[in-house]
């Protein structure tokens, strides 16, 4: 349940210079905090292009995946000359819809294979629309990567349907494209167990296509 629910806040911030994994937003955001933990929190910080708003509520739900839940949210960093940022999402009873317009992944720095110390990020453009159950955390959605990459392999494009259920997420009509060639990959992971299982098919597969993909850095 909520915590400090009578304390109430409401006034103005303002954000210098603020960056996040290298990324730098505008020099400036500025906007309104309003913290009411019986009713909702939520910050809206704006500059002349980019915004960092989100707004959460308490949970009202028998079951409750946290004591509040994402009411809406918008992430938008187009200052500089790196790649765009733009996210957004709304809740709608308990769903929560997600689009994600441009997102470079690279921001995240998630190496799948960092326990074998290789010094290798996912890389690309993410565009997405995600539908997550606030009460059950179930999702499914679609999602789309232009210029993939992971160390030295580098694709076209990657496209996808992906869910997540039971510690389970799966993904089905996954595609791969490099140059002229297609592969086609099913697939699970149990994120209890760390057990994964996957079916590849090649739709079309042409050698040259794959040593090209191992471009040199």
């Amino acid at each position: 349940s909520p915590i400090f629910t009578n304390l109430q806040l409401k006034g103005n911030l303002q954000l210098d210079n603020f960056s996040f994994n290298d990324r730098q937003f505008e020099p400036r955001l500025q906007g309104t905090v309003k913290i009411d933990p019986s009713k909702a929190i939520s910050i809206n910080l704006q500059g002349k292009q980019d915004i960092i708003a989100a707004a959460i509520k308490p949970c009202t739900y028998t079951r409750c995946l946290a004591p509040y839940l994402p009411e809406s949210f918008e992430i938008r960093q187009t200052f500089g000359k790196q790649k765009p940022i733009i996210a957004s999402g709304k809740r709608q009873g308990q769903q929560l819809l997600a689009q994600i317009d441009k997102f470079p992944i690279g921001w995240l720095r998630i190496n799948p294979l960092a326990k074998s110390d290789l010094p290798a990020f996912l890389k690309g453009e993410l565009s997405a629309n995600v539908n997550v159950n606030l009460s059950s955390g179930e999702s499914l959605g679609k999602l789309k990567v232009k210029n993939p990459s992971f160390g030295v392999l580098q694709g076209q494009e990657i496209a996808a349907q992906f869910s997540w259920q039971n510690n389970i997420a799966r993904l089905t009509s996954t595609t791969l494209q490099l140059g002229e060639s297609q592969y086609q990959l099913a697939g699970a992971l149990n994120l209890k167990t760390g057990e994964i299982e996957g079916k590849l098919n090649i739709k079309r597969g042409r050698l040259q296509d794959l040593v090209a993909a191992l471009k040199t850095s």
